[in-house]
């Protein structure tokens, strides 16, 4: 009967370590499931942020070439501008000889 006993009171210590463990892995599961929806959620932030530096990206492209363009329009609009100024100074000139020639008179 002892023999039955102990036996019995192995069993029993069995099963409570099985449960222990049974209870461990469960939690471990739990925790696992947690980390892995924070994973997605990082990798579909991750995805976002790829995209818009994308954007980004071709933005700039765009940006370089039209500053490109512009830096090359540049020195026309320099001599446009000095053209104009020229043109200006002599109708300011024209005018002040037309007011001395009236004054004069």
């Amino acid at each position: 009967m002892i023999e039955h006993e102990q036996r019995l009171q192995k069993l029993e210590n069995g099963h409570d370590m099985l449960s222990r463990d049974y209870t461990r892995l469960n939690d471990a599961i739990v925790k696992i499931s947690d980390s892995l929806s924070a994973f997605v959620v990082l990798q579909e932030q991750n995805k976002t942020i790829i995209n818009c530096l994308e954007k980004q990206n071709a933005n700039t492209e765009k940006l370089d070439d039209r500053i490109s363009a512009i830096e090359l329009q540049m020195p026309q609009l320099v001599e446009s501008r000095q053209w104009l100024m020229v043109g200006l100074g002599l109708i300011v000139t024209a005018v002040i000889t037309a007011l001395i020639a009236l004054v004069l008179k």
